[in-house]
C-alpha cells in the first residue's frame, strides 16, 4: 500500500527540524542530506538491498531507495526512526511540543 498524505506532509517538517537542531559526527547537513541519511539507516535496518556502485571516476555513488517509493509501512518505520534520532539528539520537534 502506497503511503498516506498525512505522512507525505510529515517528512520535510521533521527533516527541516533535524537539520536545524542536530548534527552527525560533528557535521551540519540540511534536509536532503538528512533525508539521505535516514534512508540509508532504514535501509540498514530493514536488512533492504543497497545499491552503491562506482561512478565514472571511480568514487562510490549510493544509489539508494526513494522515499517516494516506499510503502506506507516503510515509511512511517522512516518517520519513527527520525523520531528517535531526534529524541537520542535532543531534537525538539514541533508536533511534540
Amino acid at each position: 500500500m502506497k503511503r498516506t498524505n498525512p505522512q507525505n506532509s510529515k517528512l520535510w517538517p521533521l527533516l527541516t527540524e533535524v537539520a536545524a537542531q542536530a548534527t552527525l559526527n560533528g557535521e551540519i547537513f540540511d534536509e536532503n542530506e538528512w533525508k539521505l541519511i535516514f534512508l540509508s539507516a532504514l535501509s540498514r535496518t530493514k536488512k533492504l538491498e543497497a545499491r552503491i556502485i562506482r561512478g565514472i571516476l571511480g568514487e562510490p555513488i549510493n544509489l539508494g531507495r526513494s522515499s517516494s517509493k516506499l510503502e506506507k509501512e516503510l515509511f512511517s518505520e522512516l518517520i519513527d526512526l527520525i523520531h528517535c534520532f531526534g529524541a537520542e539528539n535532543g531534537v525538539v520537534f514541533k508536533d511534540d511540543k
